[in-house]
């Protein structure tokens, strides 16, 4: 649902012109939050270690192998692990872990020129 919601909004602000003077830096925010979402997305399948999530990392590790010169070393070098399922859910973890650092404590600069930091906002709970 949220990639959906995501494909639409993305639709909606091209066909709105939201990317044009003065929002780029907006839209390069967007662009890069729409790929952690894409990300997280295809790393989260591999989270439950079952079966659905080794095929699906199989199939996501495949992709790599249709690029022309680098494909195959790099298809290699994905799959060389014992288990690169749980390679692949380390990989998942820690990249979810970094993004929240990075984006739950944003700092944004007043007018008087002192910077306000903002209270951590929990995007992920862990129970």
């Amino acid at each position: 649902m949220m990639v959906l919601m995501m494909i639409l909004h993305v639709f909606r602000v091209y066909l709105t012109g939201g990317f044009k003077k003065p929002r780029e830096l907006t839209w390069v925010t967007g662009v890069v939050l729409g790929v952690l979402t894409a990300s997280f997305g295809v790393t989260g399948y591999s989270l439950p270690r079952d079966q659905i999530g080794y095929w699906a990392v199989k199939i996501v590790t495949g992709v790599p192998d249709a690029i022309p010169v680098i494909g195959s070393p790099l298809l290699l070098q994905l799959r060389k692990r014992e288990s690169f399922l749980g390679y692949f859910s380390a990989v998942a973890l820690g990249t979810r872990t970094l993004a929240r650092g990075i984006f739950s404590t944003p700092s944004y600069p007043e007018k008087s020129g002192a910077p306000r930091v903002l209270e951590p906002i929990t995007i992920f709970r862990l129970t």
